[in-house]
């Protein structure tokens, strides 16, 4: 019996030997060997790329996910792919969605936004929608023979994808960029046109003016005369009557008048704002002092002012100048409240230009602008007020803050007292707020 098994295992030793130095086995094993190591090296390069690569089937079934497709995606690294993209996370379902519906065309673009779930979201970070491009490349399974019916094999995609939240963003502040270079662009050259007009326009309104004095001094000489003179009472009725109707028409003549002189007045500010008088001054200070002002009479007694918190940033500013930005966004607040709403004020820090920056917050409680005009609020002569306004407030606050190197900007929800938040940014002189420190 041993004989017979040391017979047997040596026939069955030499008959492998014999099988692995044949020609079709090493053939097969160099085959096998090469094919091991392409697919090492396939995998490590797919793992390595930058861009997140899923590689699935057009029945769904995911045959490779890389380390930054997980990253991307927001998906734990540590488990292992989901088989198909049926098994996606729910946050996924845009994606998923996607893939499945848009296989059916040669080479396809686009982009989605997915909010990743909230164990992704790290402590320095808000809940946000991510932005992912992606384009799918389909290619045939050549391994895969064709159907019984003649139809081509199955196809296999490549979704190739990248998280571009970023890129979409500095576009929009792009386009932000561009759009308020234009608009200041179009104001620079509607304020050279408009200072002309109100050159004109001021030579007539003086002479209406000296006009309207000198009239009013002849009606009053011409009221001491009838004193004097005894007329009997239906005729002096009837000349008296006639003098109060005249002085009443000159007054109504008066107020328009000085209503026009208003108007070329702010026409002048509009068209050739004046040189600013700059100082460095506490901002806190300076909007403490201004509000103080404004709440006494006659402005806006009836408002109550709130200032919420206080700043140590110092600016450079013309305190009158910011005094008139501040009366006219009060008195925007004054007009939609009735004179009795709420105004908070308050402050935060920012970066402005590559700068720090101060941002004043000015909050009324009315009903909000309509979403369909908030674009134009800035624009000059754009007025809801009908003939009450001229439309020139907002657009003289938005060039004095221009020229103080900063932004004025609005936010605002309508049918609900939240009202409208304005926001004056100003560059802040750090070398300043160190020497008060």
């Amino acid at each position: 019996m041993d004989t017979y098994r040391q017979l047997y295992s040596i026939t069955m030793f030499r008959t492998v030997e014999l099988f692995m130095s044949s020609p079709e086995y090493a053939a097969n094993l160099n085959h096998w060997m090469e094919a091991t190591k392409q697919n090492a090296l396939f995998q490590h390069f797919f793992d390595m790329l930058p861009s997140g690569l899923l590689l699935y089937t057009q029945d769904g079934r995911i045959l490779r996910l890389n380390q930054a497709g997980r990253r991307i995606l927001s998906m734990p690294e540590q488990e292992s792919a989901p088989a198909s993209l049926d098994a996606l996370p729910d946050y996924l379902a845009p994606l998923r969605n996607a893939l499945l519906s848009n296989a059916c065309y040669p080479l396809y673009r686009a982009e989605i936004r997915i909010l990743p779930p909230v164990e992704a979201i790290t402590e320095t970070s808000e809940p946000a929608e991510n932005i992912i491009g992606y384009s799918l490349i389909p290619f045939h399974e050549t391994e895969t023979p064709p159907a019984a019916d003649g139809n081509e094999p199955p196809y296999t995609y490549l979704a190739v994808f990248s998280d571009i939240t970023t890129v979409v963003q500095e576009r929009l502040a792009l386009d932000r960029i561009r759009d308020e270079l234009n608009h200041s662009r179009q104001l620079s050259s509607l304020g050279t046109l408009v200072a002309g007009v109100a050159h004109d326009l001021n030579n007539p309104l003086a002479g209406m003016s000296m006009n309207l004095l000198l009239a009013g001094m002849d009606l009053q000489a011409l009221k001491q005369r009838l004193d004097a003179l005894n007329l009997p009472d239906p005729e002096r009725g009837k000349l008296v009557h006639l003098v109060h109707t005249i002085e009443r028409r000159l007054g109504k003549i008066t107020q328009s008048n000085e209503k026009a002189g208003q108007l070329v007045q702010d026409l002048y500010l509009y068209g050739q704002p004046a040189q600013l008088n700059l100082a460095a001054l506490s901002i806190a200070g300076v909007v403490k002092d201004i509000v103080s002002t404004l709440r006494e009479p006659p402005h806006f007694a009836q408002m109550q002012f709130l200032v919420q918190n206080t700043t140590q940033a110092a600016v450079l500013c013309d305190r009158i100048k910011l005094e008139q930005v501040f009366y006219n966004l009060f008195k925007n607040s004054s007009e939609v409240t009735q004179n009795r709403g709420t105004v908070a004020l308050h402050y935060s820090e920012t970066i402005y230009n590559d700068k720090p920056a101060v941002v004043i917050h000015v909050r009324d409680n009315g009903p909000g602008i309509d979403a369909t005009i908030i674009n134009r609020v800035f624009d000059p002569f754009f007025t809801t007020k009908g003939h009450s306004g001229f439309g020139l407030g907002l657009s003289i606050s938005y060039r004095i803050i221009e020229q103080h190197g900063g932004s004025l900007s609005l936010e605002t929800v309508t049918g609900r007292q939240h009202g409208t938040e304005f926001k004056i940014t100003l560059p802040i002189q750090e070398e300043v707020a160190r020497s008060w420190e």
